[in-house]
């Protein structure tokens, strides 16, 4: 979870620092070296885990029937605070595994978005910037019918708009 972390707080760090680089004046392209190129293609593979980490660490996982964050996933809200912190619009997805009727996987995934929203105000975020919604079980990402998938789908993903 601290890797999660770090590597968020890496991702901001080049955000930040990407946005203050000066512009060059216009020159004649010229061919790059293999050292750039290799060094562009080692670029682009460490922003692509950087940001599969950061897309892991907005993900808040639940029990079956729970919509309490448990301890395992304190991380996982520190992580989306700083991202909550640093965006102007948040939106709370609670998703569900299939088992439940409809409407009780709706009111379920909107608990959990709730429950996310409470944890984020705790570690500083701003609710105003907060929205939720629930896909109740209408939004699985794997749909195997095993306890590994149901797990899967048993989430909040933090959504920067």
């Amino acid at each position: 979870m601290k890797l999660k972390l770090t590597l968020l707080s890496l991702l901001m760090a080049m955000f930040v620092f990407s946005g203050c680089a000066d512009k060059a004046a216009d020159t004649p392209a010229e061919e790059p070296t293999a050292d750039e190129v290799t060094e562009e293609t080692t670029e682009e593979a460490t922003e692509e885990v950087v940001t599969d980490a950061v897309e892991e660490a907005n993900k808040v996982f639940f029990e079956f029937d729970r919509y309490d964050v448990t301890e395992d996933m304190v991380e996982n809200i520190k992580g989306a605070a700083v991202v909550v912190s640093n965006a102007t619009s948040i939106v709370l997805e609670g998703n569900c595994d299939e088992r439940g009727s409809d409407e009780y996987n709706q009111a379920l995934g909107l608990k959990r978005a709730k429950s996310v929203l409470d944890a984020l105000v705790a570690e500083g975020a701003d609710a105003s910037k907060i929205t939720t919604v629930s896909f109740g079980e209408g939004n699985p990402t794997c749909e195997e019918l095993t306890e590994d998938c149901y797990a899967q789908n048993r989430r909040v993903e933090v959504k920067v708009k």
